[in-house]
């Protein structure tokens, strides 16, 4: 069999999936997203382990108008001001590679955001395909903020897939495990977590003092009873 290029498509899926590896670098990235809009609360959801559906949402500052069309772009980011790495020691945010929102479009059967800034009358949906391009925009009466939903990652990468599957009740605790590092990191950030199926169980045998039923966890009493003040 002959040696041949692989197709760009092909070559984007692949280059998408050794930046996005699993549901919890998913939550990470659009968590970090959040927090460098200035968010003060973040919420999770998960269904079917996200599989089915993920979505994120802040009360951030939103997305500006200006901004939009690129924020599915490959290598596109605000987080370096002069697009190079002449300034990189003084990021004081996350990520400024520009490449995971734009992976996520690529193994995502569907992905959308909802964004609305404090100038915007009211807000836009904008729908993306798979290159990150928008796709469609449609008025929305949102607060202000960013909610990002994705149907069916993975759905074209079958051993990705797999491979994430394998480690679904993993995936949940180490969610968890991340969102309270980051609850730790920013106090003034309220963090939320809500997932569906069999293994929303475990989360209730958790012996912390918090608002909590099978499917939903708050981090607030989690925190203030699990910390203490040290003084160097």
């Amino acid at each position: 069999m002959s040696i041949k290029n692989l197709s760009k498509e092909t070559v984007r899926i692949i280059s998408s999936g050794q930046v996005i590896t699993s549901i919890t670098s998913v939550i990470k990235e659009l968590v970090e997203n959040s927090i460098d809009a200035k968010a003060t609360n973040i919420e999770c959801k998960l269904v079917g382990g996200g599989f089915t559906s993920i979505v994120v949402k802040d009360n951030g500052i939103g997305i500006p108008v200006n901004d939009r069309q690129y924020i599915g772009n490959r290598h596109c980011t605000s987080k370096l001001p002069d697009g190079s790495f002449n300034n990189i020691s003084k990021v004081t945010t996350y990520g400024f590679r520009g490449e995971a929102l734009n992976s996520i479009c690529t193994i995502s059967q569907s992905f959308s955001i909802e964004t609305r800034t404090k100038e915007d009358i009211i807000g836009k949906m904008y729908q993306f395909d798979h290159m990150g391009n928008i796709i469609s925009e449609t008025p929305t009466n949102t607060t202000i903020g960013t909610t990002v939903q994705i149907i069916k990652i993975f759905y074209n990468t079958p051993v990705r897939k797999q491979a994430a599957l394998k480690q679904k009740n993993n995936s949940i605790k180490s969610i968890l495990e991340m969102l309270t590092s980051y609850a730790l990191i920013y106090p003034n950030i309220r963090f939320s977590f809500k997932h569906s199926g069999n293994i929303s169980n475990k989360i209730s045998k958790r012996k912390v003092n918090a608002t909590f039923n099978n499917n939903n966890v708050e981090w607030h009493s989690i925190i203030c009873n699990s910390t203490m003040v040290i003084s160097f």
